[in-house]
């Protein structure tokens, strides 16, 4: 199943909600608390959860914005024949110097069956275009979670 969703997601080019939330969060940062951010130079990042590792790679960095998706998968209904998306991540924004955490935040989609739930040849047809909209409504709805968490 994970390789079969895997091949999907490439095949039909299904973004990972995680990409626009965490660029919505990082604009919600930058003009609400005026922050700015810390070039990469290309060289691959070190675990977020090694703060001390992210210091060193970044030593004028002053805060570290953390954001894991926990969890995202098609969620089949009782009926067992109509899906939605279920989605859950978590949100951290890590001041460095002393690694303790000063926002956080976290969003959970679990859908709940309405009259026009796909079933899941219809949430995969087309190319997964009813799939997109799931995962938009659900990126919507987390990120504006994820604002009110941060107060942005």
């Amino acid at each position: 199943m994970v390789d079969a969703g895997a091949r999907l997601i490439t095949d039909d080019q299904i973004e990972d909600p995680a990409i626009r939330i965490t660029t919505g969060l990082v604009d919600g940062l930058q003009s609400t608390y005026r922050l700015t951010l810390v070039p990469n130079d290309g060289a691959p990042n070190p675990d977020k959860s090694d703060v001390s590792a992210v210091r060193r790679r970044y030593p004028t960095a002053k805060l570290l914005l953390e954001y894991r998706t926990v969890e995202w998968r098609t969620f089949y209904f009782l009926d067992f024949s109509h899906y939605d998306v279920w989605y859950h991540a978590k949100a951290r924004l890590i001041a460095l110097k002393t690694g303790s955490t000063l926002l956080s935040g976290t969003c959970a989609h679990k859908p709940t069956r309405t009259p026009d739930s796909p079933t899941f040849d219809e949430l995969l047809a087309d190319h997964g275009a009813r799939l997109r909209s799931a995962l938009d409504l659900t990126t919507q709805n987390c990120l504006s979670d994820l604002k009110r968490d941060f107060r942005l």
